[in-house]
C-alpha cells in the first residue's frame, strides 16, 4: 500500500496549492504534524433526520414530511456551522440503503435527498463520509420495514440464527409484518426479575441470553453473499455521491460472526477489508483523488480481536486511512493509549470516540472526556449520537485542547454496561456499581479514577458519590491517594443521579493521572451485616476561576 500512501501525499500537496480542490483542501491545518487534513471533530449523524421522516417514524415535534431542503437541513445539519466540526460521517445505511427509502414524505428533497447533505458539507468546508452500520440489529426487537430490508427478508439462511425459509415464513414473518404482536423468540427469554411489563428491548437486555438474544437477525460475515452485499452498497454509494470517504461502523452492532467463531474468522474479515480498499481504489482512479476508509472499532485491540476485527492488521497493511477508537461507553477509562500507540507505529491517525450518554447532560463531563482523549495524543475527537442541537455548544470547544485546559471538568468512574446484551463482548468493563457486606468485619476496596487536569492549579476539587438509598454515612470512610476525605456534606442528586443519596467532599489530595480512592465500610452496630451497602456512582469535579 506504499503506492497509495504516495498518492495521498501528492494529492494533499496538490490540494493545498489549488483552490479548486475544495472537499479535502478546505479543512484547517493541524497544530502538529499529522497525515492528511486536520479533523478537529468528526461528527456522526445517525441519518435519523432523513430515515425517521421518510419511513413514517417521525419524532415528537418533527414534521411528517419535508417540503424543502432548508426544512431538512435545519433539523441537525445547519447547526454545525461555526463549530469545530471538520468532518461529517452520515449514516446512509443501517439495514436499508438510503436510496431505497420511499419518497412520499420527502417531496421537496428531489430524487436523492442525501445529495443535499453532501453539498452542505462541502459548501461549509467539511468532509463528507458515507457511514454504514455494519450489522444493525434493531430487527431483533422491532418489526416493520424500518428494520427489515428486502435482502434480509429474502435470505434468512444468512442470519446468525440460521433460520430455514420455512421456519422464517411460519414463525417470524407474521411478527415482522405486524400481523402477530407476539415476538417469535419470546419463549426463549428468561428474566432476571419481573420484566413482563417492560419494553421488548429491555426484556432482551435483561435476559440471560446476552449477545445471543440480539444476534439472531444479524448477518454472519463468514458468508460470502453477506460480504458481497455490503460491497455492492459501498460501490453504489461511491457511484452516487461526491463522497470523501466511507466509514465502517462496527459499533452498530458488534456482532460480526456467530458466537464462538469470531477468532477463527479473522482472516475472512481481513480479506473483506482489503476488498473494500481495492474497490475504493477503483473509484479513486476514476476521480483522480482519494476516497478515505475509516472504521469505528471497540475499546481496545484485544476486545476488537475478540469479536473478529483485526484492526492492527488493517492499519499495518495500509487498508484504512484513519481509525475511530472506542464505542464510548467507558469514556473515562477505556485504554485509548493502546490504539494511539498502534496508530503512531503504523502512521495511521487515531480519533478518540465519544458517545452521548445521560452524564453528558453536563457539559463539564464532555470537557473532561474530550480532554482525557487529547492528553492521550489523539489526532481529534469523534462524537457519536450527539444529535440534539441543544447540546451542540460543546462542538465549539472540544476540538481545541488548549481551550479545554482551563474549562471546568466532571470526571467519573465508568459504570459497567455489560447488561447491554449486544455490546457485552466489546465493552471495556466499568468499576461500578459496587456492593459491600460486612459479615466478616469491615470491608475495604479500592477504585481508580484517571484525571487529565492538574487539580493543584484549579480553584476547587470535589469528590461526589451516589449511594443506594438508606446507607448510614457514619459507616463510610474514604481516602484519596492515602489522604482522608472528611467533612462531607449531603447534596441534591445531579441530573443523572437517580434516586441515590449523594455526598460531596472537598479535597486537595487529587492529582493528574491515576487517583486511588480507598473505601472502608464498617459493620453496623445493631443490624444485619449481610445487607449490602451499594455505591452506584462516583465522580470528581475540577473547577477553575471564572
Amino acid at each position: 500500500m506504499s503506492n497509495r500512501r504516495n498518492f495521498l501525499k501528492s494529492w494533499a500537496a496538490a490540494a493545498a496549492a489549488s483552490p479548486l480542490l475544495k472537499p479535502l483542501s478546505a479543512v484547517k491545518k493541524p497544530q502538529k504534524a499529522s497525515k492528511g487534513p486536520r479533523r478537529r471533530i468528526i461528527w456522526n449523524n445517525d441519518g435519523g433526520d432523513l430515515s425517521k421522516v421518510a419511513l413514517d417514524f417521525p419524532r415528537p415535534g418533527w414534521p411528517q414530511q419535508y417540503s424543502s431542503v432548508q426544512q431538512f437541513l435545519s433539523r441537525r445539519m445547519e447547526h454545525l456551522i461555526g463549530t469545530q466540526v471538520d468532518s461529517v460521517t452520515y449514516c446512509g445505511f443501517h439495514d436499508v440503503a438510503n436510496w431505497e427509502y420511499p419518497r412520499k414524505n420527502t417531496p421537496g428533497l428531489g430524487p436523492d435527498p442525501l445529495q443535499h447533505v453532501v453539498t452542505f458539507c462541502h459548501s461549509n468546508d467539511m468532509e463528507f463520509l458515507y457511514s454504514m452500520r455494519m450489522n444493525d440489529v434493531h430487527a431483533a426487537v422491532y418489526p416493520g420495514e424500518n428494520y427489515w430490508s428486502q435482502f434480509k427478508l429474502e435470505n434468512p439462511n444468512l442470519l446468525q440464527a440460521r433460520i430455514s425459509q420455512k421456519a422464517f415464513q411460519k414463525h417470524f414473518l407474521p411478527w415482522i409484518q405486524k400481523k402477530d404482536p407476539s415476538h417469535p423468540l419470546d419463549h426463549l427469554l428468561e428474566y432476571w426479575g419481573d420484566m413482563d411489563d417492560g419494553r421488548i428491548i429491555d426484556r432482551f437486555r435483561n435476559s440471560n441470553l446476552g449477545p445471543l438474544g440480539f444476534s439472531w437477525p444479524a448477518f454472519d460475515f463468514a458468508r460470502t453473499k453477506v460480504r458481497d452485499h455490503y460491497l455492492t452498497i459501498i460501490d453504489e454509494a461511491c457511484r452516487r455521491y461526491d463522497l470523501d470517504g466511507v466509514e465502517l461502523d462496527w459499533g452498530r452492532h458488534p456482532l460480526v460472526f456467530r458466537y464462538g467463531e469470531e477468532r477463527k474468522n479473522i482472516p475472512i474479515l481481513n480479506d473483506f477489508i482489503r476488498q473494500i480498499r481495492q474497490l475504493l481504489e477503483k473509484h479513486e482512479k476514476k476521480r483522480n483523488r482519494p476516497i478515505l476508509l475509516t472504521t469505528r472499532i471497540p475499546d481496545s485491540p484485544k476486545l476488537s480481536q475478540s469479536i473478529g476485527l483485526d484492526a492492527e492488521t488493517w492499519m499495518g497493511e495500509g487498508w484504512i486511512d484513519f481509525l475511530i477508537a472506542g464505542f464510548g461507553s467507558s469514556p473515562f477509562s477505556f485504554p485509548i493509549q493502546e490504539w494511539v500507540r498502534l496508530g503512531q507505529q503504523h502512521g495511521v491517525p487515531v480519533y478518540g470516540g465519544l458517545t452521548w450518554t445521560k452524564l453528558f447532560d453536563r457539559v463539564e463531563a464532555i470537557h473532561a472526556a474530550a480532554y482525557r482523549l487529547w492528553e492521550a495524543d489523539v489526532d481529534g475527537i469523534y462524537f457519536f449520537n450527539l444529535l440534539s442541537p441543544n447540546y451542540y455548544g460543546c462542538l465549539k470547544e472540544i476540538g481545541d485542547p488548549r481551550l479545554l485546559a482551563r474549562k471546568n471538568k466532571l470526571y467519573r468512574i465508568d459504570p459497567n454496561r455489560k447488561k447491554v446484551g449486544y455490546m457485552n463482548n466489546s465493552l471495556w468493563p466499568g468499576q461500578l456499581p459496587l456492593a459491600l457486606t460486612c459479615q466478616s468485619g469491615a470491608n475495604r476496596t479500592e477504585l481508580r479514577l484517571e484525571i487529565s487536569d492538574r487539580p493543584e492549579s484549579a480553584h476547587s476539587t470535589t469528590v461526589q458519590m451516589g449511594w443506594e438509598a438508606g446507607v448510614d454515612e457514619k459507616r463510610l470512610h474514604w481516602k484519596i491517594n492515602g489522604l482522608p476525605l472528611s467533612k462531607g456534606r449531603r447534596i441534591p442528586p445531579p441530573v443523572d443521579g437517580g434516586e441515590n443519596q449523594w455526598w460531596e467532599f472537598a479535597t486537595k489530595g487529587a492529582k493528574k493521572g491515576i487517583n486511588t480512592l480507598e473505601l472502608t465500610v464498617s459493620a453496623p452496630a445493631n443490624s444485619d451485616t449481610a445487607r449490602p451497602v451499594v455505591l452506584n456512582q462516583l465522580r470528581m469535579t475540577i473547577n477553575y476561576p471564572n
